[in-house]
């Protein structure tokens, strides 16, 4: 069903070991199959801001959350409501 609706969490620090630039620079080709995808990024570090331009040079601003740091009870619905739980990683 590429028209389903799907939620993409990442948890962690946003740095380069941890990559979440390359889940912000993936979604363009995932919201080609999947247009209702939805990612949701959890973490703070050096790229938190850097994130936030990529995804609006890439023009997915709406299909994006950069939510910053999340614990306990928040984080634990953010990731029961997750389709997908990813963890790119330079490593």
């Amino acid at each position: 069903m590429p028209d389903a609706p799907a939620t993409i969490l990442f948890i962690g620090d946003h740095d380069d070991r941890h990559g979440p630039d390359i889940l912000m620079k993936s979604m363009p080709a995932i919201l080609k199959d999947t247009k209702q995808a939805r990612a949701i990024f959890v973490g703070d570090g050096s790229l938190f801001w850097p994130c936030r331009v990529f995804a609006r040079y890439l023009l997915i601003e709406p299909s994006v959350r950069l939510v910053g740091h999340v614990e306990g009870k928040d984080l634990a619905e953010l990731v029961q409501a997750a389709d997908i739980v990813v963890a790119p990683s330079r490593e």
